[in-house]
């Protein structure tokens, strides 16, 4: 029987993976289909790579749409980024590993994110050299940003993440400048490309989900606040925004996050006012 929850992940397909814990220690688990299937449970098999046992696991989780998880864990001498695939364990980085760039990887990760294509990114500061984010494939991994390196208007990198995955593609938040300008970039392992780049009107806040299409919603900063449809050939579709209600009359006072799945369909999350008091509500919307 679980008696706590810990960190969670889902994918495009409705599944979802979860650290549990148990009376007997920790587990990962996977809601796919319907079924509730335990991945592995501490100081049981699967084990880490050289028949390691594992003691727990962190909130730093990711899952793709072919069930493979990504997790850190701690194991017998060390701790280190796993991937698991089916009732294979594959080691993504070790603490106290070499960094490409410079640096040692040490205290784990800020966010990970695992492509449909079993390519796994992640965001950290490794000890010694400069934030950055990191890609592992097949066994190498290399910086593929870093902190420092200029962007719009000769603008320097001061800021990285969120960061997600949809189909074979990596999408990541960067912000230059300390903020002065954001932009959230696409990157298929080889190339870059700007997906949402901010603007008066539309100005990324650090919340954000894309398709595999291509297509990204995100928070509003901007002028119109709200949350925004970017489609892939560079449209913008204003979902819903603080100066107009819902369909239901509903005046949204606050933001809190959005979503967007491989149908087109965008929930988001927003504070409305009922009567003298709030409430956080969860919605829905098919941008036309």
């Amino acid at each position: 029987m679980l008696t706590w929850i810990g960190g969670t992940a889902w994918n495009r397909n409705g599944d979802l993976v979860f650290q549990g814990g148990t009376q007997r220690g920790q587990g990962i688990y996977l809601w796919q289909r319907g079924r509730l299937t335990r991945l592995v449970h501490t100081n049981e098999e699967p084990r880490a790579p050289g028949n390691a046992n594992i003691h727990w696991f962190n909130n730093q989780i990711a899952l793709n749409g072919r069930g493979q998880v990504v997790v850190w864990a701690n194991y017998d001498g060390g701790s280190g980024l796993l991937l698991f695939s089916d009732r294979t364990v594959q080691s993504v980085i070790a603490n106290g590993g070499a960094a490409p760039g410079g640096g040692t990887f040490q205290g784990g990760v800020w966010q990970v994110a695992v492509d449909e294509r079993g390519r796994v990114a992640f965001l950290t500061q490794p000890q010694g050299g400069t934030p950055g984010l990191f890609l592992w494939d097949g066994g190498q991994i290399r910086k593929v940003r870093q902190t420092g390196q200029p962007g719009p208007g000769g603008l320097p990198l001061t800021d990285l993440g969120p960061l997600v995955a949809a189909g074979d593609t990596f999408y990541v938040s960067l912000r230059y400048g300390n903020g002065q300008e954001t932009t959230i970039e696409a990157f298929d392992g080889a190339a870059w490309r700007v997906a949402v780049a901010s603007d008066f009107e539309y100005r990324v806040c650090n919340s954000f989900s894309a398709a595999t299409n291509g297509d990204v919603v995100f928070m509003n900063c901007g002028s119109t606040g709200g949350v925004v449809l970017r489609k892939r050939d560079g449209k913008s579709i204003q979902v819903v925004s603080s100066t107009a209600p819902s369909a239901e009359g509903d005046w949204f006072l606050a933001f809190l996050g959005a979503g967007l799945t491989e149908q087109g369909e965008v929930l988001f999350s927003a504070v409305t006012p009922t009567g003298s008091r709030t409430r956080v509500g969860l919605f829905q919307a098919v941008p036309r």
